[in-house]
């Protein structure tokens, strides 16, 4: 005897099958245009992560560049350099959590888009030192203060799921070349390896773990919540 789905468990798992093809566009379009200026929101946040913890430390933030080619680099005075250095991935991980379970809340979507806005342009006035940074940081800025108040409410949802996925999956992408090469390379596991001893494949292999359980966390909170936006 067959069990039928209730019209709410439909719901629920057309819900994680949608997410599951946008992550499945987020890998194979990774190098593409239409993935880059999600990755260069992510970009920008992880470097800003860095940022955050150095000034919650106490220590000043001297500039933070971002390039064309997904590159970023925050440079600061003093700071404890394992919180520091650790934020990036683990603040890429917040944003993406943060930017996936707002869009199941118009509420909390709103007040964490502008809040998010008011940082990234504080941080565009005050430390972005480059064109790339600028400029998207700006476009950023304005596109957090105007998507969460138009009345396309669920597709400008899934827009920001489609970033908290990326958001996630980023590390991943990233910490590849750590886990599948032992060339040195300034990256956030690299400066971890330095500051620790520990050597930074162990690090990648922390952080894809690390990723990997927050994408079982959103994608279980998206079970549960189905396809509504309150």
């Amino acid at each position: 005897m067959k069990m039928k789905l209730t019209k709410k468990q439909k719901k629920k798992w057309l819900e994680v099958g949608i997410l599951l093809s946008l992550s499945l566009v987020v890998i194979l379009l990774w190098n593409t245009v239409l993935v880059y200026p999600v990755k260069m929101l992510v970009i920008i946040l992880h470097e800003i992560s860095h940022a955050l913890v150095a000034i919650f430390s106490g220590y000043h933030v001297k500039s933070i560049e971002i390039t064309g080619g997904l590159g970023g680099q925050t440079l600061i005075s003093g700071g404890n350099n394992f919180f520091v250095s650790f934020a990036g991935y683990f603040g890429s991980i917040v944003f993406g959590i943060l930017f996936f379970i707002s869009a199941y809340n118009l509420k909390m979507l709103k007040i964490f888009s502008v809040s998010l806005g008011v940082v990234i342009l504080l941080f565009t006035a005050n430390v972005f030192k480059n064109q790339y940074a600028v400029f998207f940081g700006l476009i950023f800025s304005i596109l957090l203060f105007t998507l969460p108040f138009l009345k396309f409410e669920t597709a400008v949802g899934y827009i920001y799921k489609f970033i908290g996925v990326t958001s996630i999956l980023y590390i991943l992408t990233d910490v590849k070349d750590d886990l599948l090469t032992l060339t040195m390379r300034q990256t956030d596991a690299q400066l971890l390896a330095d500051i620790t001893g520990v050597p930074p494949i162990l690090w990648g292999f922390f952080y894809t773990l690390l990723s990997l359980a927050a994408l079982y966390f959103v994608f279980r909170f998206a079970f549960k919540k189905g396809m509504n936006l309150k």
